[in-house]
């Protein structure tokens, strides 16, 4: 009984083994595992069924022996083993080696071959015992991986774009041959070492705050700016710099690319300097000229400072227009600017608002009598004699000036004001300046008259809507239509919109009126459409309130919910000048309008101060030429280099263009010519009240639709 349960046991022992035989060979075939052992005493030799499999052999097919396995070897890997066997011995290095074998059918494997020697009690070499691993599928994926990126690193060398690479501590680890011709060095100058060592100290530090930003908010950076080459040529870069990650999901440095911008940015520049430029004088416009007043204002209020706007009017310049022709006047008008430049100080901000008016901010003045000499000074210089030809020609002017604070904190009413005392100062005989003085405030009053008849308006339901059609300027045919507000007064009758709407933006009332004129369009265009009737694309316009807080946005969802209007037919127009006073607040909700299915125009586009990096993050469809550009076309050169201008960069960033105020054939054929997708204006048609909009679109529209559901110009 005894020899029984022995018997059991070794059976159970037995199978055992056999059992773990039998995984121990299963693991090893599927690592691509073999192992083997070479007895140093009678040089027996031992291969795992995973070395057969290796060699391409069936297990035991081969006696296994050292002669036999250098038989799958070229002779450089023959030698390469055996060295390595002898090193093992000798004790003088560990056999760890890489090695190709070669099956009887030709396939080449990649194998990494690793052996421990093993001693007896007496500390004599015994054995040995190797593993063989088949690592071809391993260095297959290496030569792929390395083909592959190979050809990006030769793709990422060969574009213009300027790529680099920093670690966490902002030194260069790596760029392309484009970012090595901007320093002017080698990539090898420039890997280990950071931007103080090719930049100037200003600019370096500028550069590690954007970094910086990069680790502490875990997001990409955009940057534009004009940078110069160490050759002394100036770029505008736009780079984006993100954060690249290791597979722990932890920040191991930064990735940039620069993208040259340089000739868009110098089309933006001329387009600005053109837009806020007065072409005969050079001196800023009116629209530069309201930005340096708001400056001005933002300063003074930071500051608790002082300054005076002069308004400037040349007596009788018409006289000189009429007599001698409009090339004297120009050159007289020229001269008169030369002149005014020469007496005031070099911060003051002298602009040509059109004709013979002139304004001249006097920034941070200590008193009203500072004003008063820059005045006299003026009005010296103006009386002196222009001799031009044949002609000796005099001058004199008339200048009116406001204080702030004092006469006023608005930029509108300072103006106002200044031009009032203007006025008077001709009363008075001309040749003189007169300061605004607190009888001068009957506009004032009639303003708040105004304010009180608005909020009434709005209670009474006095506004009405009127509708101008946008065309096609290829087609002439009606492809949408702009909502205009008109406020019909029960005394006055009825009142365009300029004279209240400035007044409703001050005041706050534009975002109910602005709310009001968004239902009452919508729904009506709505009634148009289940008429089966197609007014194409409704242009609503967006105040610059609107712009602020996060009440918009659930306004216009309730609204195109309540109405039952399709977001397709939409399109929200706001002004550049609006956009550019905080940009970012306005991208952010701009793009939250966009996804509800809204498409965005930028109104009176050219008269605003947007850079070409900002435009470009805009969600916006379409721009529209404003109308001061194309009243004097095609006859004006300033005019026309900057609708052309407009009309090239909406093409190169894919962007339709609008053009309002056409009102003659040539302004029409220009526009057209010179490839302006859609116009409005008089020449097509004046504002129409709801009822004459209809049938102008019944006659004048695409198409009379079944379903518009999908309707999108």
């Amino acid at each position: 009984m005894y020899n029984s349960s022995m018997n059991n046991m070794n059976i159970e022992k037995n199978n055992s083994n056999i059992i773990i035989q039998k995984q121990f060979t299963a693991a090893q075939k599927l690592a691509k595992l073999g192992s083997w052992e070479l007895n140093l005493v009678d040089h027996t030799q031992i291969w795992s069924d995973g070395v057969y499999a290796i060699l391409g052999e069936e297990p035991q097919s081969t006696a296994p022996s050292v002669e036999a396995f250098m038989s799958y070897l070229d002779e450089p890997d023959q030698i390469k083993v055996q060295t390595a066997m002898q090193n093992l011995i000798a004790g003088v290095e560990e056999f760890d080696i890489y090695h190709n074998v070669k099956t009887k059918d030709g396939r080449v494997r990649n194998v990494h071959a690793r052996a421990e020697l093993f001693f007896d009690e007496n500390n004599v070499p015994i054995k040995i015992i190797g593993t063989v691993l088949d690592i071809s599928t391993h260095i297959k994926l290496q030569e792929e991986t390395k083909k592959s990126m190979n050809i990006l690193n030769s793709v990422i060398d060969n574009v213009n774009n300027l790529i680099f690479y920093k670690d966490t501590n902002f030194v260069y680890m790596g760029c392309n041959s484009s970012f090595e011709k901007f320093l002017g060095h080698s990539r090898e100058e420039i890997i280990g070492k950071d931007d103080f060592s090719f930049f100037p100290q200003e600019v370096a530090e500028h550069f590690r705050d954007l970094d910086e930003k990069i680790f502490e908010n875990k997001e990409a950076v955009f940057n534009s700016q004009w940078v110069t080459y160490p050759n002394g040529q100036e770029v505008y870069l736009h780079t984006t710099t993100s954060p690249f990650y290791d597979e722990n999901g932890n920040i191991i440095g930064l990735v940039g690319n620069a993208v040259d911008l340089t000739k868009e940015q110098q089309l933006n520049d001329k387009l600005n300097h053109q837009a806020h430029h007065d072409v005969l004088t050079k001196l800023p416009n009116r629209i530069l000229f309201s930005d340096r007043l708001d400056h001005a204002i933002e300063k003074a209020q930071r500051n608790e400072d002082i300054f005076a706007l002069l308004f400037l009017d040349l007596d009788r310049f018409k006289h000189i227009n009429d007599s001698l022709g409009h090339d004297i006047g120009d050159y007289v008008l020229q001269i008169t600017a030369e002149r005014i430049k020469k007496v005031i100080r070099e911060g003051d901000t002298l602009s040509r608002l059109g004709g013979d008016e002139f304004t001249i901010i006097l920034e941070s003045i200590s008193k009203a009598t500072d004003a008063s000499l820059i005045a006299k000074k003026i009005l010296k210089v103006i009386r002196k004699p222009i001799h031009i030809f044949n002609h000796e020609l005099y001058l004199s002017s008339s200048i009116g000036i406001s204080l702030y604070p004092e006469d006023n904190r608005v930029a509108r009413n300072l103006l106002k004001f200044a031009d009032s005392a203007m006025y008077k100062a001709k009363d008075e005989g001309r040749d003189n300046f007169q300061f605004y003085s607190s009888d001068m405030t009957d506009k004032a009053l009639e303003l708040i008259l105004m304010e009180a008849n608005l909020r009434q308006a709005l209670e009474k339901n006095e506004f009405i809507i009127y509708f101008q059609p946008i065309t096609n300027a290829k087609t002439n045919r009606l492809v949408g239509l702009e909502s205009l507000i008109r406020w019909m007064h029960p005394e006055k009758g009825l009142i365009p919109p300029d004279k209240f709407i400035p007044l409703a933006e001050e005041t706050g009332l534009i975002i109910p009126i602005d709310q009001w004129v968004m239902k009452q369009a919508m729904l009506q265009v709505v009634d148009w459409y289940k008429e089966g009737l197609n007014p194409g694309l409704l242009s609503l316009n967006m105040s610059s309130l609107q712009l602020k807080g996060d009440e918009f946005i659930p306004f216009i969802e309730d609204l195109l919910k309540s109405t039952n209007c399709n977001p397709e037919w939409i399109q929200i127009e706001i002004t550049e000048s609006q956009i550019m006073k905080k940009p970012e607040e306005a991208i952010s909700i701009l793009n939250q309008v966009s996804a509800l299915g809204i498409t965005l125009a930028i109104d009176d586009f050219g008269t605003g101060f947007s850079s070409l990096s900002q435009l470009k993050r805009l969600p916006i469809d379409k721009l529209k030429i404003d109308r001061s550009f194309v009243k004097e076309l095609p006859n004006d050169e300033e005019d026309v280099a900057i609708s052309k201008a407009i009309i090239a960069l909406a093409k190169t960033l894919d962007l339709h263009l609008i053009a309002e105020g056409a009102e003659t054939i040539e302004q029409v054929n220009f526009l057209m010519n010179h490839g302006c997708d859609y116009i409005q204006g008089y020449y097509f048609s004046k504002p129409l009240p709801q009822k004459e909009m209809r049938e102008y679109i019944i006659k004048h529209s695409q198409q009379i639709i079944e379903n518009t559901k999908n309707f999108v110009i």
